[in-house]
């Protein structure tokens, strides 16, 4: 019954689960972990290959689900912190600050020092 009530709604759950507190409580961002397929499944309470197949029934993959989150945190964070791009890689999981150089130019054509230049609000003039 669980199961029937997550039909239609299963990436918005594997989103919701993918990027979490560690002990659910954060002082900061370093205090957040990125779960795998693995431990979605679990928490959904289907197996590897059941997620996998609903997540394509609903046209997607947990791959692209992962990569929709990690875009939207990198742009949020450059354009609302000051964090270091090698910051927000690590932060976003990434091995190092090119890694997520090389990703974050194909999602926007820029890289994420030139994204952070040209979209960031001008500072208010008094």
């Amino acid at each position: 019954e669980e199961l029937n009530n997550l039909e239609g709604q299963i990436p918005e759950k594997v989103k919701s689960l993918i990027y979490t507190l560690k002990d659910h409580q954060a002082e900061n961002a370093r205090e957040y972990e990125w779960r795998s397929l693995q431990d979605v499944a679990n928490i959904l309470h289907l197996s590897r290959s059941t997620l996998i197949r609903k997540l394509k029934l609903e046209g997607t993959k947990f791959s692209a689900i992962l990569d929709e989150t990690r875009h939207h945190l990198a742009c949020w964070y450059l354009l609302e912190t000051q964090t270091p791009v090698a910051e927000i890689a690590y932060l976003l999981g990434y091995k190092d600050s090119s890694n997520l150089g090389r990703t974050f130019k194909k999602w926007t054509g820029q890289t994420p020092a030139k994204f952070r230049s040209a979209h960031r609000k001008s500072p208010v003039r008094q």
